[in-house]
């Protein structure tokens, strides 16, 4: 069971936590959080006597959050003193007011909000305004109730990693048993294609943004999921200070920016489109990347994923 977390409006960085007890700034009881699922939708097809059916296609949808909770607040020790106990009544509700007022900006149709777990977060549009109680037991000048809405279009619960920085290794080129021909045989060759595992903890396969950063000159780098082959090569020379990123995850963000010092500029125009959108499948994945002039040495490459869990185990 979810004992607490945060939510944050992505447009004005206002952030709240809910919780089962009043440290929290907002209060939920046990049956307060319906975390909604994650609905797949299944494509079907059959041919004449088939038995059964073929699944040739699985959409999955978005992901509907309710929450319903309390606007509560417990006048602290300096208050007590401070006012006359007959006072506490009107001190109580005018902090409740004003915790009304934070919430209605926060929860804004028109702004996206990330509920944060620990170290997964949801993202979602409130499909309304924050409902209030309307019968004095729910809405009363000690508390108030209410319930948020929210509807989250990628219904993955995500996790943010610390990006991997690539270190130098070998690929190798003989296998066992070894059957070495007159004409001798290469044993291993060291081109600096540097790997690095990505370990992806998710449900699913996600994508990532890899930032390239040039420390002289890098000619048209590759970038490598050696578990499926899929890969990337980037038509670009790059000098001392430049900076390439290139964003493989699905959906809007996808694209490919780079300049000098910070990656500002549209850089398609250095993009093959028989290039790879490289995906990193669930568990651990080898990337490597290797350069036109060997100048893997120059070339530093960091990989940043966030894993993707359709539930969490706190649920």
């Amino acid at each position: 069971m979810v004992t607490g977390f945060i939510i944050e409006n992505q447009t004005t960085k206002e952030r709240v936590t809910m919780g089962m007890n009043p440290k929290f700034d907002y209060v939920y009881k046990e049956n307060g959080l319906d975390w909604g699922f994650a609905p797949a939708t299944h494509s079907t097809y059959f041919y004449p006597g088939q038995v059964g059916e073929k699944i040739n296609m699985t959409n999955i949808t978005g992901r509907e959050i309710m929450i319903t909770g309390y606007v509560h607040y417990i006048p602290t020790e300096g208050e007590r003193s401070a006012y006359n106990k007959s006072d506490w009544v009107v001190l109580i509700e005018n902090k409740i007011h004003e915790k009304k007022k934070k919430l209605n900006g926060l929860i804004n149709p028109l702004d996206y909000v990330r509920i944060v777990i620990g170290n997964f977060y949801l993202e979602g549009k409130p499909t309304r305004s924050v409902q209030y109680g309307n019968t004095r037991e729910e809405n009363n000048e000690y508390f108030c109730m209410f319930v948020i809405n929210i509807h989250c279009p990628n219904p993955m619960f995500h996790k943010v990693v610390d990006p991997n920085t690539v270190v130098a290794g070998s690929s190798p080129a003989f296998h066992f048993p070894l059957s070495i021909p007159d004409t001798g045989y290469k044993l291993s060759t060291r081109i600096d294609y540097l790997v690095i595992s990505v370990d992806n903890d998710g449900d699913a396969a996600v994508g990532g943004v890899i930032t390239l950063k040039a420390d002289g000159t890098v000619e048209n780098p590759v970038i490598e999921n050696i578990e499926t082959g899929e890969k990337f090569k980037i038509y670009k020379t790059m000098a001392k200070g430049d900076v390439i990123v290139v964003d493989t995850r699905l959906g809007e963000t996808q694209g490919i920016k780079g300049g000098h010092g910070e990656a500002t500029e549209n850089y398609f125009k250095y993009w093959d489109f028989e290039n790879d959108w490289i995906q990193f499948g669930i568990g651990s994945v080898l990337v490597g990347y290797s350069t036109d002039n060997g100048a893997e040495s120059l070339l530093t490459v960091t990989i940043e994923i966030r894993p993707e869990k359709y539930g969490l185990e706190e649920q």
